[in-house]
């Protein structure tokens, strides 16, 4: 038998060459490196992140402005605003203000993207309970803005979910 003879080499036909043992020692491998992938991120599993807190940011006529979630597993922070907000607004500045304390500045959304995620600061992480989320139309700069100067757009509440 020459080699246009032999038969095609299939599933069924590999295992009984490489025989039992080897075969599954290949497949517990093949297991195991499908595992690590996943535990590693390297294979994203597509389970979306489930958001611990969220609050609904009204602007002054109640009018509802923007989402915000966190989620906890990560610290994070997401904001995305309605069509309306992004409207004819370049920069859109995102604060949280926790209990007493003066707002912290999170980041800025830039008017043309639809969606703010961002990894919240650490000392704010334990706090999000009752933080106010605010967001104003600010020019942007270089330089960190300390507090909101220009209109603001909403706040809201963050809730436990």
């Amino acid at each position: 038998m020459n080699d246009d003879d032999a038969p095609p080499l299939t599933p069924k036909r590999l295992w009984h060459l490489l025989g039992v043992g080897p075969a599954l020692w290949c497949a517990g491998i093949a297991g195991v490196a499908l595992f690590a992938a996943i535990q590693l991120g390297i294979i994203p599993t597509g389970a979306a992140p489930v958001p611990t807190h969220a609050a609904r940011v009204l602007s002054a006529d109640q009018e509802v402005v923007a989402i915000a979630a966190y989620v906890d597993d990560g610290g994070r922070f997401l904001v995305e605003p309605t069509p309306q907000t992004l409207a004819g607004v370049t920069n859109i500045a995102v604060w949280v203000i926790v209990e007493t304390d003066a707002p912290v500045f999170v980041g800025f959304m830039p008017g043309a993207r639809a969606l703010f995620d961002v990894e919240l600061p650490r000392h704010l992480r334990g706090k999000i309970a009752n933080a106010v989320v605010v967001m104003s139309a600010e020019a942007q700069s270089n330089a960190t803005p300390e507090r909101p100067s220009a209109p603001i757009l909403g706040q809201g509440v963050m809730t436990p979910l």
